[in-house]
């Protein structure tokens, strides 16, 4: 994935509403990049979906559960490693993901951090939550309030998958203990009249894992005879 970076205008143009935090440091540019990553990271993810319709055989509220992972598979000598990432989840909603299962990709880093290579190992119906709840750090520092946008679809994109974002770093607070970036991002489906996905992202200062994320947003037309589906998530770290 390609980040490039634009103006502030770039929000007004998504409606991407950000607070943004003040700073004595607001000019300071920092590194959003994934440094010396654990051996292994998990989340679990929680999922909580409204339907806007009547459809036969389903709640119109329910909730799916799910466990996320990231193992470093292979190291190189020049400082770059390769890691697996899987999205499984625990509890799957049969008619809206029939043929749901682990969904599987590998991604190489360089040493600063920067993908250079994915590899899809199993992509599966499901695979379209990967692109929502994805967050890729910008190539180079930025500082509190600069935007930055992206194509996330690493495959061709359909009315489920993200095709355009963008981001802004919003601040730097505690969270749970923890000190970390504030990251304020919007994503819009390939569909015209899709509805744009926010979503919030907490990143580890210390060396860039995600420590949080809050999402919600609308998918069409998600094998649910026509419905519109609108999505609640919240990614929480438990290792690593």
């Amino acid at each position: 994935m390609v980040f490039k970076m634009k103006s502030v205008s770039t929000l007004a143009v998504l409606t991407l509403a950000s607070a943004i935090a003040t700073s004595s440091h607001r000019d300071e540019k920092y590194s959003l990049r994934w440094t010396s990553p654990p051996d292994r990271v998990s989340y679990r993810l929680d999922l909580k979906f409204e339907l806007n319709a009547d459809v036969e055989g389903m709640d119109k509220s329910f909730g799916i559960t799910g466990n996320v992972g990231a193992t470093r598979i292979k190291s190189y000598p020049d400082g770059s490693y390769t890691m697996r990432f899987g999205t499984k989840m625990s509890e799957m909603n049969k008619e809206l993901a029939p043929d749901a299962k682990e969904s599987v990709y590998e991604a190489t880093y360089d040493k600063q951090g920067n993908e250079i290579n994915r590899k899809e190992i199993d992509r599966t119906p499901n695979s379209h939550l990967s692109s929502f709840m994805a967050f890729d750090p910008p190539t180079s520092k930025v500082a509190i309030g600069e935007v930055w946008t992206v194509n996330t679809s690493a495959t061709p994109p359909d009315e489920t998958t993200a095709s355009f974002g963008a981001a802004q770093l919003a601040g730097i607070e505690m969270v749970g203990g923890t000190k970390c970036f504030r990251v304020e991002q919007v994503f819009r489906a390939a569909a015209s009249d899709a509805k744009p996905s926010l979503s919030t992202v907490w990143v580890r200062v210390s060396d860039g894992v995600v420590f949080k994320m809050q999402w919600s947003g609308t998918f069409l037309q998600l094998n649910v005879q026509g419905a519109t589906v609108t999505s609640k998530a919240t990614l929480k770290l438990l290792e690593g």
